[in-house]
């Protein structure tokens, strides 16, 4: 199963890859780990105290980048809708729509040509790309509004049976806000990133959740998924 922005979901490194020079990548994460600086330090700044700044916040930071905005936005209100039909007392639904909303904030300190890239990425490659996680953290630790998030988004790809990044975390031990989002994010990937899939992409996509669920997926959590009426997540 590959689908692309789904980091962990059998995206691996393929031999015959051409593969970035040792010294190139090292300026990659060397660039990267400036960019993540400077995102941290403007969300330190701008101190957003509810989820109407953040949103403001996150538009001026995805200028450049709304598509990864437009995803944010659909997984966020995926993840409500999970959050809601498991169901969880509003305020922690609230918490985890907040968190989809920030969940790729880290990959807006990696280069486009990194993080876009067709095709297979090398073994180094992926093992940059799979820190996005921790750099989103990072950017949002220091901010008191989104301290209990940054732990959220740094588990967004851990997997239910273990074996995921960046600590191979399992069961219960992941955030559930963290799983929430990690099927909100994987359906809006296996449908093409796109608002309204039609029935046979979103059946396609519903059956690769079923098919994960207890190795990737917390299969609660997937069949809370299930559970949401299509007309409640035609705008995810």
């Amino acid at each position: 199963m590959r689908t692309h922005g789904v980091i962990g979901l059998g995206a691996e490194a393929q031999e015959g890859e051409t593969r970035t020079a040792g010294s190139d990548l090292q300026n990659i994460v060397l660039d990267i780990a400036r960019r993540r600086d400077r995102l941290a330090e403007q969300v330190r700044d701008a101190q957003p105290r509810s989820t109407e700044t953040l949103q403001l916040v996150l538009e001026e930071l995805h200028v450049e980048q709304p598509r990864l905005l437009a995803h944010a936005r659909r997984v966020a209100d995926a993840a409500l809708a999970i959050a809601r039909a498991l169901p969880l007392p509003e305020l922690k639904c609230q918490h985890v729509y907040r968190a989809a909303l920030v969940h790729d904030i880290g990959k807006l300190a990696f280069p486009t040509t990194l993080i876009d890239k067709d095709g297979q990425f090398t073994s180094e490659e992926l093992a940059v790309i799979r820190t996005h996680t921790v750099a989103g953290a990072a950017i949002l630790i220091n901010v008191p509004y989104l301290h209990a998030t940054a732990a959220v988004v740094a588990a967004t790809h851990e997997r239910w049976a273990g074996g995921g990044f960046p600590r191979g975390l399992f069961n219960d031990a992941i955030p559930m806000p963290s799983r929430i989002i990690a099927v909100a994010d994987a359906f809006d990937a296996l449908t093409g990133h796109v608002g309204d899939p039609d029935a046979e992409i979103r059946d396609a996509a519903n059956a690769e959740l079923v098919r994960y669920a207890g190795s990737h997926f917390d299969p609660a959590v997937v069949r809370a998924w299930l559970r949401v009426p299509e007309s409640e997540t035609v705008s995810c």
